[in-house]
């Protein structure tokens, strides 16, 4: 079976993105978001923000600026890891 389709992702996201898919990641809610998994902080920030600008993450509900919310994958966040079909 071919490897889904990873467009220029590291192996660090694609880790963040199976993490998210196994809901253990939450996120701030603002504009650059903070990231953590299995709360503790994911210090690699341009890499987290780059994958919720990308639209592969989003977080699963609104609050005030500065909340944590869970985060879940979007369906092209899904389709990366080839948890969807094209």
């Amino acid at each position: 079976m071919p490897e889904p389709s990873r467009p220029d992702l590291s192996r660090r996201e694609v880790a963040l993105l199976r993490a998210t898919a196994e809901r253990r990641v939450e996120l701030t809610c603002s504009r650059e978001p903070d990231l953590r998994v299995d709360n503790l902080p994911f210090c690699d920030h341009p890499s987290a923000r780059a994958l919720v600008h990308r639209g592969f993450i989003e977080p699963t509900a609104t609050g005030p600026l500065g909340t944590w919310v869970p985060a879940r994958l979007t369906p092209a966040g899904a389709h990366v890891l080839g948890l969807v079909a094209a």
